[in-house]
This record gives C-alpha cells, sequence and structure tokens, in this order.
C-alpha cells in the first residue's frame, strides 16, 4: 500500500443533463398506443453534456477540470501543465506516479514532453487491454450518481452540482478505493486477466 499513496489516478468522463438513453420495447394491440398503460415517460434524450478530467490520490481530490471540446494530445499536455502542479501543491504531494489508460492522447509524444517537464513518472507496465484497475471508477460512479440525484435542469446547474458534489468527496471514500489495489491486481493475475468483480 505504501506505493499507492503516491499515485495520482486520472481519467476523464462525461456526464450527461439527461442520462436516460435505453430504450424498452413494448408489444401492444391494435388501438392502445396511446393507453396510459402502455407508456413509459422519458426524456427529451438530450446531447448536452460536459467532459471533466479529474484525479485522486491518496490525499484526496485533485482539481476538478472541464474539457472543452474533444480532447487530443496538445489539449491534454496543456491540461496537466495546468492542473498537476496545483494538484500535488494541495495535496501535498511533493511528486508522482500518474496512473492513466492508453489512450491515444495520453501516450502522444507532446503528453510525454510534459511528463519530463514535470518531472512526473507513469506506470509503463499497465496492460493496455484489460479490467480496468482505477479506483477513480468507482469514485466516479459515486460522484455521478450524487449530481444526478440532484437533478440538474441546465448545463449550468450540472456544471455547478459536478463541482460541487466533487468537492464533497471525503477522505476516507475515496481512500477506500484506493485501498483495493493489491486486491484489484492479485484478481487480475488470478484470473488471467479476465473481468474481475472490480
Amino acid at each position: 500500500m505504501r506505493f499507492w499513496r503516491f499515485v495520482l489516478f486520472c481519467d476523464e468522463t462525461r456526464i450527461k443533463l439527461y442520462p436516460r438513453d435505453c430504450r424498452k420495447r413494448v408489444y401492444r394491440r391494435r388501438g392502445v398506443q396511446f393507453d396510459r398503460r402502455y407508456i413509459y415517460p422519458t426524456y427529451y434524450e438530450s446531447r448536452d453534456s460536459i467532459m471533466f478530467w479529474g484525479c485522486i490520490s491518496w490525499e484526496g481530490q485533485g482539481e476538478l477540470f472541464e474539457v472543452q471540446g474533444t480532447l487530443d494530445g496538445p489539449g491534454y499536455a496543456s491540461l496537466l501543465r495546468h492542473t498537476i502542479p496545483l494538484t500535488l501543491s494541495n495535496l501535498n504531494m511533493q511528486a508522482a506516479y500518474l496512473y492513466q489508460d492508453h489512450a491515444s492522447c495520453h501516450d502522444s509524444k507532446v503528453v510525454q514532453n510534459v511528463f519530463h517537464e514535470l518531472q512526473l513518472r507513469t506506470l509503463e507496465n499497465q496492460p493496455s487491454n484489460s479490467p480496468d484497475l482505477n479506483p477513480l471508477e468507482e469514485v466516479r460512479g459515486l460522484w455521478k450518481d450524487r449530481v444526478r440525484a440532484r437533478r440538474p435542469k441546465t448545463l449550468n446547474q450540472l456544471r455547478s452540482y459536478a463541482h460541487q458534489e466533487w468537492e464533497n468527496l471525503t477522505r476516507d471514500e475515496i481512500r477506500k478505493y484506493i485501498r483495493s489495489m493489491p486486491n484489484r491486481l492479485h484478481e487480475v493475475i488470478s484470473f488471467h486477466g479476465n473481468n474481475t468483480k472490480y
């Protein structure tokens, strides 16, 4: 566990204003298509959403950063330059390993240059194709549930609630998931890279 205390677990995610986008199929007799018993209320499917980048560590959560447009190599490099020094300072960390997936923007040359510039280390031996081992996934699930429970009606409300709920995450909640890293690794090895309960 000592090693995982010096890791920043990072990733980006998108939150939809109206996340309900699943369909339900029903069979009806003729003439009853407008009968209330056969109607399931849904939201208008909106494409309105916001992408956020965030990170967590043993010491808590870093800054939540809103991503405009798609995230490419230069955009990600700029994001790291802006957020990492501030995050390390706020979390009282001298240096850190960056734990991220192998998205193309994460592995670009311009991003590698920023790693050297900021003296960041990455976990080189992380497999590209395996179950996601990042505990940030569970923390984000908790965060998104809390944002959705507040039922934002506009993008501004969604943005505001997202930042508020991110700040409301406790260190104990975050540490609970980081503590699972040894078990996560053990399970991936035991199941030869196949799916785990995480």
